[in-house]
């Protein structure tokens, strides 16, 4: 399955476009047809990968998606590297298949992520949480079943923690107006339900 000029730098291009090493000493003596030196290595009418490196900023972080990116990879029959973090690891061995070593590094990589993201959307004191049509409230106090949030005029308000959820799209905290919530102190706040 040889690669043409245009196909190898579509593979380029997929493994982030800039390579840490000169392009010959990836794809060795895999190059046929037309070859010209270069100051970094050669070009070449047609070219067959010796070794795919993925920069691990190009990867996705479910392993699903990384496995689904792999296998028309792995089509080449060549060795595949991820370099990340100034270290080369083994994802792919044509001779022996997926590497545990490598599976077990993106496997954390994918846990330190996972646990990042829950500590990010875990609401805390000083977090923001957009009441839809009545403004930005900041969380003073949050628990398991409510939180306590001070709205610009100083009104604290009791809200539901299930009534507070993350918006992905708007990456904040949001709740309904039509939320049932309980003035504490300041002005009585009316919600549409008159509350």
């Amino acid at each position: 399955m040889p690669l043409s000029l245009g196909e190898l730098a579509i593979v380029v291009v997929f493994l982030g476009a800039v390579l840490p090493k000169p392009v010959n000493q990836f794809v060795g003596d895999h190059l046929w047809g037309t070859v010209v030196e270069h100051e970094q290595g050669f070009r070449a009418q047609f070219a067959y990968p010796k070794n795919l490196y993925l920069p691990l900023k190009m990867l996705p972080i479910t392993l699903a998606k990384i496995q689904s990116r792999l296998q028309a990879l792995t089509l080449y029959g060549s060795d595949i590297f991820v370099i990340g973090n100034g270290e080369t690891i083994s994802l792919w061995d044509k001779d022996s298949g997926y590497s545990p070593a490598g599976r077990d590094y993106l496997i954390e990589r994918s846990k330190r992520y996972y646990d990042r993201r829950q500590r990010d959307r875990t609401l805390k004191k000083g977090d923001r949480v957009a009441i839809l049509g009545r403004g930005i409230a900041v969380v003073e106090q949050a628990g398991d079943k409510e939180a306590l949030v001070v709205l610009w005029n100083k009104n604290v308000v009791r809200i539901g923690r299930r009534e507070i959820v993350w918006d992905e799209g708007n990456m904040r905290w949001e709740t309904d107006a039509n939320a049932p919530f309980e003035c504490l102190a300041g002005e009585r706040v009316q919600n549409h339900r008159g509350r």
